[in-house]
């Protein structure tokens, strides 16, 4: 069995946002379905994603409106 968690929201301009997994050894999938936000210093932009990993947390900054979808996995 695996565990998978996803999280989706919208969040306005100008927000910054912290994600915190779920369990230790897991790595999230960022995709960003509309908008612009900043990942460690990475700019994403509409269709865009990004995984992360080897971390307990990610932050996020949206730069623009923004959609996003969050998928946490195992590692």
């Amino acid at each position: 069995m695996q565990d998978t968690w996803f999280s989706i929201g919208k969040v306005e301009a100008g927000k910054k946002l912290g994600y915190h997994m779920h369990q230790s050894h897991a790595g999230v999938y960022i995709f960003l379905i509309e908008g612009e936000i900043v990942v460690d210093g990475e700019v994403l932009k509409r269709r865009d994603g990004m995984g992360v990993y080897d971390t307990n947390s990610v932050e996020l900054e949206t730069l623009k409106d923004s959609h996003i979808l969050l998928i946490e996995v195992p590692m």
